[in-house]
Order: C-alpha cells, then sequence, then structure tokens
C-alpha cells in the first residue's frame, strides 16, 4: 500500500525528490552527470524513483543496463533544479558539467544544529567571519547556516554584523585547488577510494619533476602547512603514510564510489609529533647546533619566543651562543630550510655531522662499506636496483656519479659486500641506512665504518 508522500508525488516530482535528496545527503561535494546516474540506481534513491521497489515500477534514470550516455530524462530534471537555484553547475563545457548544492540551500541540512543562547550566537557569528576565508572547505557555508538559523531560534530578525577576531594565514585562492579540496573533503568523509592520481614529485637538477601515479588511494586526511594544503594517506600494502600537494596534482582524480576502504586509526596530532612541516621521513633523531644572534636579527630571542619544533626543543646559553637541541624529532626540508635562514656564519657544533652536508652543500663524498645476506640472486638484484633508486644514483641526480659495486664474501656463504662509491655523506645516505636496518635487521646486515651515522 503507497504511503501518502507516494501519492501525492508525479514521476517528474519524485525524480526531482531523489535528486535533491542525493545533493543534501553530500552537501559539498561535486558530481559529474554520470556519478549521479550510477547513484540513482542505488538506495535510497532507488527507492523513492521506484515508490518502493514495487515489481511494474522501473527506474526511470536506469532503464537500461550499461548505459553509456547519461540520458535525456536526468539531464532534464538537472537542468529545472539548476534553475530553481537548487544546484548550481561547476565546470563550463557542456561534457565536462558538474553539479553540487548551492551553498545557499545547506540550510536544511542543518535543522537542528542551532544555538539558543544570543550570546553563544554572537560568538559564533564572529568565528563564521575568521573561518569565512576557507573558500577550500564547507566550513563557512555550515556556520553561515547555523548562524542564521540561531538568529531565528532566538526571535531576532537583525543579524548583527560579524567582524574578523582570529585572523588565520590567508589561503590559496586558486579554484582548482578548491574543486580538488572539496572532492577530498567528501572522499575522506565517504572513505572512498581514489583509484587514480597522479601529481608532480622531486624535481630534478634539470628543472623537470618526477610524475608520481598512484593507484587505489586511500585518503585519510587534508592538512594544511605553511600556507601549502596536502592530502595524507595510504595505498594497500603501506606501512608509512604518503602526503600529496594538492597544488601539484595533475589533471582530475578518478574516484571509485563503488568501494568503500576500512579507516585504521589515525591521529593526527600525534603522527606529525615532532614534525616541523609536513615530512616525516625515517625514525626520530636528535639534532644539536649552537646558534648566535646576528649582525641583522635577533636569532636567539626569535627562538625563544618561537620553538623550532614546539615541545621538542631546549635551549642553554654559552656565552653569545644559545645550544638548541630538538630531541625526537624528523628530519625534513622545512628544518634545514629553518636553520639555514640564520646564516651560515651563526651555525656551529652541528649534530649528526652528516647534517652539516644538507645544510651548506659542500658536497663533501666518500665510499661506504657493508655486508648483507641475501636469500637469492634475484633478490641481491632487486636491491640494488632499490637501493640506486633510494640514493638517487643516476643522470643529473643527486648522487650523480655514485656507483654501487657488489663482491661474493669468500667466507660466509650468502653473504656480498656491498661498497657505495663517491656517495654524498647526507640525510639521504642517513636514511637509506636507516630503513636498511629495519629491513634486514641486525641477522642480515653488517654495516662498518658506522661513524657517519652518528
Amino acid at each position: 500500500m503507497p504511503n501518502l508522500l507516494d501519492l501525492i508525488l508525479d514521476n517528474t516530482a519524485r525524480q526531482r525528490y531523489a535528486l535533491v535528496k542525493l545533493f543534501m545527503d553530500h552537501p559539498s561535494r561535486v558530481f559529474s552527470r554520470n556519478e549521479v546516474l550510477k547513484l540513482m540506481g542505488k538506495d535510497p534513491y532507488d527507492y523513492i524513483l521506484t515508490y518502493g521497489h514495487q515489481e511494474e515500477k522501473l527506474n526511470p534514470f536506469c532503464l537500461f543496463e550499461n548505459q553509456k550516455k547519461v540520458p535525456t530524462i536526468l539531464r532534464d530534471r538537472l537542468r529545472e533544479l539548476v534553475e530553481m537555484g537548487i544546484v548550481e553547475i561547476v565546470g563550463s563545457r557542456d561534457f565536462e558539467k558538474k553539479y553540487r548544492f548551492c551553498a545557499g540551500r545547506v540550510d536544511g541540512v542543518l535543522d537542528e544544529l542551532v544555538v539558543k543562547n544570543r550570546n553563544d550566537v554572537s560568538i559564533l557569528s564572529q568565528i563564521h567571519a575568521s573561518l569565512a576565508k576557507y573558500e577550500e572547505l564547507p566550513i563557512a557555508d555550515l556556520f553561515d547556516s547555523i548562524v542564521k538559523k540561531s538568529y531565528l531560534v532566538n526571535e531576532s530578525d537583525e543579524i548583527e554584523p560579524s567582524f574578523t577576531i582570529v585572523d588565520f594565514e590567508t589561503p590559496v585562492r586558486n579554484k582548482n585547488i578548491i574543486r580538488h579540496m572539496l572532492n577530498f573533503f567528501t572522499a575522506i568523509c565517504d572513505r572512498q577510494f581514489i583509484s587514480k592520481i597522479s601529481y608532480e614529485g622531486h624535481f630534478n637538477v634539470n628543472g623537470v619533476a618526477e610524475i608520481k601515479e598512484l593507484t587505489d588511494f586511500m585518503p585519510y586526511v587534508l592538512k594544511e602547512s605553511r600556507g601549502q594544503w596536502y592530502l595524507a594517506g595510504k595505498c594497500p600494502g603501506d606501512i608509512d603514510f604518503r602526503t600529496i600537494p594538492v597544488n601539484r596534482i595533475i589533471g582530475d582524480p578518478e574516484f571509485d564510489m563503488e568501494r568503500e576502504f576500512e579507516r585504521e586509526p589515525f591521529n593526527p596530532e600525534e603522527y606529525w609529533d615532532g614534525c616541523l612541516g609536513i615530512t616525516r621521513y625515517g625514525s626520530p633523531i636528535s639534532v644539536t647546533f649552537n646558534v648566535k644572534n646576528g649582525s641583522l636579527y635577533n636569532n636567539i630571542d626569535y627562538i625563544r619566543t618561537v620553538p623550532i619544533v614546539k615541545e621538542h626543543q631546549q635551549v642553554s646559553m654559552n656565552g653569545e651562543w644559545m645550544k638548541v637541541v630538538l630531541d625526537k624529532i624528523y628530519i625534513g626540508p622545512e628544518l634545514i630550510r629553518v636553520i639555514r635562514s640564520f646564516g651560515k656564519e651563526n651555525i656551529r657544533n652541528v649534530s649528526p655531522s652528516w647534517l652539516e652536508e644538507d645544510l651548506w652543500e659542500s658536497g663533501y663524498r666518500n665510499s661506504i662499506s657493508f655486508s648483507i645476506s641475501f636469500y637469492s640472486e634475484s633478490e641481491l638484484v632487486r636491491w640494488k636496483q632499490d637501493a640506486e633508486k633510494q640514493l638517487r644514483i643516476g643522470k643529473k641526480q643527486e648522487n650523480d656519479g655514485a656507483s654501487v659495486s657488489i663482491a661474493k664474501s669468500l667466507n660466509k656463504k650468502s653473504w656480498y659486500k656491498i661498497t657505495v662509491k663517491n656517495v654524498l655523506i647526507n640525510s639521504t645516505l642517513y636514511f637509506f641506512f636507516d630503513e636498511l636496518s629495519r629491513n634486514f635487521g641486525n641477522t642480515r646486515l653488517l654495516i662498518r665504518n658506522r661513524h657517519f651515522l652518528d
């Protein structure tokens, strides 16, 4: 027996109803026509379109299986919703059109989110003003809706003018990045796989960036660092998280709405504890150096006031020099840039010693020998290829001119002597051995001349 809604709604109204519900269920998400079509064939939208799955009623949007073109009837309903101001078009050319819920229509999604104390509403409106610049996140729209509803609940026709109390760092204004951010925001909420994403990696010495492509990427969190946005997540089988700079994404990522990944427990605050910025390589280490006041800038007062890595810094004075200890931190380019900014003549006694090469790039090279036990020749071949990649040995790369030579041990079966010749003594080499130690362990790895790791 059909309910009252079924009796009142005709087919056309039912189609609009299902579409509006889809956009209300995902108020910040951008949909292509094909994505809308796929979801219209699933509950609860299929249920709405077919009067609750009565056998004589077929879904008007999905009459034919595996149809490649979006049916005209769906295009017409989307056009009508755009004309009604409920849905807006994202993109200009017809075959690239995408749709999302109009920001002003988010009100209907948040009926329960109101503040009943007028003073609290005033504070809320100021918070809204502070967050309004973040176009790339749906935060401002949500706050705007809550503020308007809260004034109505408090029987006030006049909304007090808001002003900014807290000024956050101004985010990017690139519309392409904003579009990516809204898509990623939804994908994280829905635990949605990104089936393919391409982006620019490190720039080589010739100024050309390597192109990286990931498949089946599971997005976990959007993180801002120094005015830039990053998407952090994993691919199947990953132990560590990967970070993708949003402003270096190439083309449009491909989202897989058919699959949902299982999100493991993840606390960004704990994960990036000990990081300066976004970089998190290897294991945490301790870094020490002495810093002197510069002739132009007061380095010592600055470090006291703005710790280099919060909660991980200790300082002590020795005359005009300050000793800085950064305990259990992760090395990365952000840290190098900060220490460099104090001036080479104002930094001394850097530990570990290999960090000097990262800081000042003097070009110090040496040869390093160690031994590894391999189970098979094929394992040895694969390891050498991976080692050359990790050490960036190749034309126009960081260790151009370095080489890896391998000789079988005469005394120990399955053991090989590895010599890395003419390699830069820097963090790349340190992280190479750090990973080597974790992967092979003490029983299959023997490192000689360990002093360069200290």
